[in-house]
């Protein structure tokens, strides 16, 4: 713990705006309209904005080895227009590598395909620091278990209960976003290019939790929004209320 700690302190300490965690480990590249995009492209595009042209700050962390007990990748970081990088190797904990740069005004973004409850252990074993927001751009993560657990670590909560298109959240667009107003901006940005360029169901929801037990009879409580856009064939066959958190009847 201590020697990663240590790594990262020749980064100055101050707080970063947005945390970003790339689960590469698998492929997440995507289609829209039948033409591949490379997700690292689309990271390289936002490290390339935040050098040239943001006041905002931001840290990235891209898991390239994922073995389940152990996490490997790298690290970069943009402040004032400056890149620094730095990898990690065999890491059980991902909290080490942004401990030092969060405070309650951080919003933290979760990319991959759907994460497990391990691995979401692993990005925030060993604190209960609060985020300003969490969002996941993965599958079928609104679930009742994990709304429960994540809620420990943030009162603003944008998940989705469906399938969600890898191309759902916009990371350019990170840089024209205020942090202060940054949450219910990005869930309809997000949604807006998405129903754009999926032929799919849309669906992700806002939560603000109040570090209580959510059930399935009191979920729609912490409800904030909930954005949903049905497919023409779920159109005909299914009705908004198929869109609940997941363990709900």
């Amino acid at each position: 713990m201590f020697k990663y700690l240590f790594l990262f302190l020749c980064f100055n300490l101050f707080s970063i705006d947005f945390i970003i965690i790339s689960d590469m480990s698998q492929n997440i590249d995507y289609f829209v309209s039948g033409k591949e995009h490379k997700y690292k492209k689309d990271l390289k595009n936002l490290y390339k904005a935040f050098e040239s042209e943001s006041n905002n700050s931001i840290l990235s962390i891209e898991i390239e080895e994922n073995d389940r007990n152990f996490l490997s990748g790298r690290v970069i970081k943009i402040e004032n227009n400056i890149k620094t990088k730095k990898t990690f190797k065999k890491v059980t904990s991902l909290s080490d590598l942004y401990l030092p740069f969060i405070t309650n005004e951080t919003h933290l973004i979760l990319h991959g395909h759907t994460f497990e409850r391990n691995l979401l252990s692993q990005f925030f074993q060993g604190h209960r620091r609060y985020f300003n927001s969490i969002s996941l751009s993965a599958c079928q993560m609104a679930t009742l278990e994990n709304i429960n657990y994540l809620q420990h670590y943030t009162s603003k909560l944008l998940i989705s209960s469906q399938n969600v298109h890898l191309a759902h959240f916009d990371l350019v667009k990170l840089i024209d976003l205020s942090p202060r107003s940054f949450i219910k901006d990005f869930m309809q940005m997000s949604f807006n290019r998405l129903t754009e360029i999926s032929k799919s169901n849309v669906a992700f929801s806002l939560f603000y939790l109040r570090d209580k037990k959510i059930t399935c009879h009191n979920y729609i409580d912490f409800l904030e929004d909930n954005f949903v856009k049905l497919s023409k064939f779920e159109r005909r066959e299914k009705n908004h209320s198929s869109f609940k958190v997941k363990g709900c009847n």
